[in-house]
């Protein structure tokens, strides 16, 4: 089993029909990205010496170059190891050191980065190479006719997900989790045939990359925007010039998408071509929701999922958000029932009331790259501990009612707060420092900071941010900071955050 074959099927079957658009433009049909798959799997087998189960390293912004780098990686019988492009020079040196790539693959607007991270990492520059070299080096390779077969369990994507433990973990994603997510997607969320077309607003390296493969599968398109990222003015314009349209976005996204269309008057354009977006990282808001399915009826869908069982857990499809649909606001304030292929429980007394979800399906992943003890304490007995906590209602319907361990949730993408709070503890002038979400209608969540100082120090909030732009990732630097003289402590004596919220609030 290689998933690689999808696209091998598609190619066969449809040879000229559309595979990638860029922006407005044909980019190639199935039997040129076929081809052009199989040139670079060539070359990253003869060239780079990439073998099965090797490990590609992608740093790209979205760009229509990720398409052919990522399938030819799996086409060679490698693993995938996608990252988002926006993180900082440290935190992707420290990401080599935990994947041990075989090659890196940068594009244009991460080159810098991506260099830079290899030398922190101290890896030879010959590591990495851009996506528009290989793109002409593999010209001069016959193709690879057929993906190298792989055995349903060999890994194919190595997914980094912050989890419930703050440090960066790779979830192993085989072959056949990413099989069972394509079809359960398809069999459960949104039928999809080659009429269908992908818009990747959201980074490639995650969720919007993931749905690559089930439309892949079906044989449908991909289109990646000029911007190369979420535009609500570009997004509008796309829904009225295509058909049968569909992205995956985070809850603020579509917040952000239907202020913009309402604003200029365009909520005709937006809904012209648009066939469905599904949403998750995070539930949206009854009445958000609720607003949503007005402007966009039967044009919205939602699952709920982890790196550690790709994007199916449970699910809302198109139908639960019309609101003549029976208990249409139990449905909406939840994150819908499990997949078929899924098992949820709630770890409360009998199973009942409000716990930590677990879950056990054959998506689950195979466990986390090189740390067993982290595998065993977050899969038990075949059940996975989700870390997040919630309850199951009457109806079968799973409701989220926290996070577990403090996790933020900012534009859809998981932020730990111990990430944050180990780089600002190292001004020397930080006594103590906590780190937690506070709402925002624009990010869902913002990041914000409360600390208190040693002795005697005085400290610029210039200097705690300038700490924090070398050493973290734009959208986890706290929004917000607030001194106090000294931070709220439980009876165990451990920061007490829940205090800390009214403070963040005010």
């Amino acid at each position: 089993m290689n998933i690689g074959r999808f696209l091998q099927r598609s190619a066969e079957s449809r040879p000229e029909d559309l595979a990638v658009r860029h922006g407005t433009r044909r980019w190639l049909d199935y039997a040129g990205l076929a081809e052009r798959v199989g040139r670079t799997a060539a070359c990253l087998a003869k060239v780079h010496d990439v073998r099965p189960g090797d490990r590609v390293m992608i740093v790209m912004q979205n760009d229509p170059e990720f398409l052919p780098v990522f399938w030819a990686a799996l086409w060679c019988g490698a693993s995938v190891v996608p990252l988002n492009a926006k993180l900082h020079r440290n935190e992707i040196a420290a990401l080599i050191g935990q994947a041990d790539p075989r090659l890196l693959v940068f594009n244009e607007g991460t080159a810098d980065t991506a260099k830079a991270a290899l030398g922190l990492a101290d890896r030879s520059a010959d590591l990495g190479i851009a996506a528009g070299t290989l793109a002409g080096r593999c010209r001069g390779y016959p193709p690879l006719p057929a993906p190298v077969e792989r055995e349903p369990d060999d890994i194919a994507w190595l997914f980094f997900t912050s989890g419930t433990t703050g440090t960066p973990k790779g979830a192993l994603l085989s072959h056949r989790n990413l099989d069972l997510m394509a079809s359960s997607f398809i069999e459960e969320v949104l039928p999809l045939d080659s009429r269908d077309t992908l818009l990747h607003a959201a980074p490639m390296s995650h969720g919007s990359g993931m749905y690559m493969i089930p439309w892949v599968a079906a044989g449908a398109a991909q289109l990646v925007p000029l911007s190369g990222r979420f535009d609500e003015p570009e997004i509008i314009d796309l829904c009225a010039q295509s058909r049968r349209l569909s992205f995956f976005a985070a809850p603020t996204m579509i917040q952000r998408l239907i202020r913009t269309a309402i604003e200029r008057d365009r909520t005709e354009d937006l809904r012209a071509g648009l066939r469905c977006i599904v949403y998750g990282g995070g539930p949206m808001l009854l009445e958000s929701a609720k607003a949503a399915a007005e402007i966009l009826p039967g044009r919205l869908a939602q699952i709920y999922g982890q790196g550690e069982c790709p994007m199916t857990i449970t699910r809302l499809p198109p139908g639960d958000f019309d609101p003549k649909a029976r208990d249409f606001e139990r449905r909406l304030a939840s994150v819908g029932k499990p997949f078929r292929r899924v098992s949820v429980r709630i770890d409360a007394p009998n199973g009942e009331g409000i716990g930590e979800i677990l879950v056990k399906s054959p998506l689950v992943m195979r466990g986390y790259a090189d740390d067993p003890e982290a595998t065993a304490r977050t899969v038990e007995r075949g059940w996975l501990r989700t870390g997040d906590v919630g309850c199951i209602d009457d109806g079968g319907y799973l409701h989220l009612s926290d996070r577990a361990k403090d996790l933020i949730i900012s534009g859809g993408t998981n932020i730990y707060p111990r990430e944050v709070e180990d780089v600002l503890v190292r001004h020397e002038s930080v006594c103590e420092v906590a780190v937690l979400g506070r709402a925002s209608d624009e990010w869902g969540e913002d990041v914000v900071a409360c600390l208190s100082l040693n002795r005697g120090h005085s400290l610029e909030i210039e200097a705690l941010d300038a700490l924090c732009k070398d050493n973290l990732a734009g959208f986890k630097r706290p929004k917000a900071y607030f001194v106090l003289p000294e931070l709220p402590k439980n009876a165990y004596g451990k920061i007490d955050k829940k205090a800390l919220a009214g403070t963040v609030r005010a």
